[in-house]
């Protein structure tokens, strides 16, 4: 293993050169120290030995983590009770998974507080709050020259667990005990010490070492500038759909919420979605399925709010155009011959007409890869979509010409074909991802949904100043 870390670095530029193959690097937190403008090189380092055919083991700094093949998550013990695997998977599958820690802060939506430096009390202890993430300097069994190692007598406690107390005899090596050793105002003595050991990813620009603290006023940015994101559903189904995406958005901090479409007509749902909106305080990023699509594209223009758009198999027309005219030129959709019209007559006399799907052809148009009884569930819970909303109803100014946008793309989708989603996808100029998943990808599939919202978000916070 690989521990001091300037020799470690040293190392690790030499093998790269090598081209060294077949080796197990165990690297003990090579980003310690490093200003994180220099984080991108180590990871490109890094990349490097995994290419040439090595595998490489690395820990704590976020950005790495993140770029991790897989991640093998510990805690929230240490020392002699080693540490249990408690969320093993890709860094992605972290993110949503409630049994992390640390997933809240790779999706970069836990709400971290750091604008109260801990420190230790004249009697050398020092009390860690619940729900904060703490930096402890120093706690490694060699530490760099120019730390400090901090002591507490008593062990520090999480919302989780006691952390495990280490019984370790400190000698400082060349240095006469009882005199201050190089490099900082220390007295170093040969003395048995406790410590505390606590490990948690960190934050962008937050590395091990004295006296460093989270930047406050980024992590106030950061707090005031997190969105609401408001997710809203298409035909035959309702809010209820995205319960698998909200719970994971609200477990990292985000404000979400399952808007309840009309389903009535475009100009008329949009409009409602628009006011709605208005109510919201802050930046918003808005998800729509299917017809929801469109429903977010008219009720986002204007609003300079509204940071990004979402597409789940959504619809994307331009203005002046139908899903109607779209259908017509991309054959394979399965919707039509399952529609079941139900006539009804309005408040005012008009006559009008609600679409249902035929619940025998519920599961192959529209949920093929949802099991057999929640695809019965979801036809019998269908929420009827007005003649008037469907195919003819053309689309007002799409906000999408003016805002980012991704596209969750569902490959094996028999409501809005696959070749019909890529082409409104790149006219648009989304970032698309491709998921093997029916027309309720947000259904089958919500860790790849859960993940593009996520995407949008962190890439739409990033470009803000």
């Amino acid at each position: 293993m690989l521990s001091t870390l300037e020799r470690q670095r040293i190392e690790l530029t030499s093998t790269v050169r090598a081209s060294t193959t077949g080796m197990l690097y165990v690297l003990d937190e090579p980003s310690v120290g490093l200003h994180p403008s220099n984080v991108q090189g180590l990871r490109k380092t890094i990349t490097a030995l995994a290419g040439n055919g090595n595998s490489v083991v690395v820990e704590h700094e976020r950005e790495l983590i993140r770029s991790a093949d897989w991640v093998i998550e510990l805690g929230p013990a240490a020392g002699a009770m080693g540490g249990t695997v408690i969320a093993p998977g890709t860094p992605g599958q972290l993110e949503i998974d409630p049994r992390s820690i640390m997933g809240p802060f790779l999706a970069g939506a836990a709400a971290v507080r750091g604008d109260r430096p801990a420190r230790a009390d004249p009697s050398g202890q020092m009390a860690i709050e619940i729900g904060d993430l703490y930096n402890l300097p120093g706690f490694a069994s060699a530490p760099p020259p120019n730390l400090t190692r901090g002591r507490l007598l008593d062990p520090a406690r999480t919302d989780l667990n006691p952390t495990q107390v280490l019984e370790e005899q400190h000698w400082r090596p060349n240095v006469t005990p009882g005199r201050a050793a190089p490099g900082n105002g220390s007295r170093w003595q040969p003395r048995a010490a406790r410590f505390a050991c606590l490990g948690w990813a960190r934050l962008p620009g937050y590395s091990r070492g004295i006296g460093q603290t989270v930047n406050k006023g980024a992590v106030a940015t950061m707090a005031a500038e997190t969105p609401t994101i408001v997710l809203v559903h298409g035909a035959w189904a309702d809010a209820t759909g995205f319960d698998a995406e909200v719970r994971a958005l609200q477990r990292r901090g985000f404000r979400a919420i399952g808007f309840a479409n009309p389903l009535r007509d475009l100009a008329g749902d949009a409009a409602y979605l628009a006011e709605f909106l208005h109510s919201l305080t802050g930046p918003i990023v808005l998800v729509g399925h299917s017809y929801g699509g469109n429903v977010i594209s008219n009720a986002a223009t204007g609003n300079d709010r509204v940071r990004a758009l979402v597409y789940l198999n959504g619809w994307m027309c331009d203005e002046g155009e139908s899903q109607q005219q779209l259908l017509e030129r991309f054959e394979g959709s399965l919707v039509g011959p399952a529609i079941r019209p139900v006539p009804f007559t309005g408040p005012d006399g008009s006559e009008g007409a609600d679409l249902f799907l035929d619940p025998e052809l519920f599961r192959e148009a529209f949920a093929a890869d949802v099991d057999p009884e929640t695809a019965a569930v979801m036809a019998a819970a269908q929420r009827p979509y007005a003649a008037a909303a469907f195919a003819a109803a053309p689309s007002g100014p799409p906000a999408w010409k003016t805002l980012p946008c991704w596209y969750l793309l569902g490959t094996q989708d028999k409501a809005i074909p696959p070749a019909l989603q890529r082409f409104m996808a790149e006219r648009a100029n989304a970032t698309i991802v491709e998921v093997a998943a029916s027309h309720v990808s947000f259904v089958s599939q919500p860790e790849a949904a859960t993940q593009l919202i996520l995407q949008a978000v962190e890439a739409t916070a990033a470009a803000r100043p």
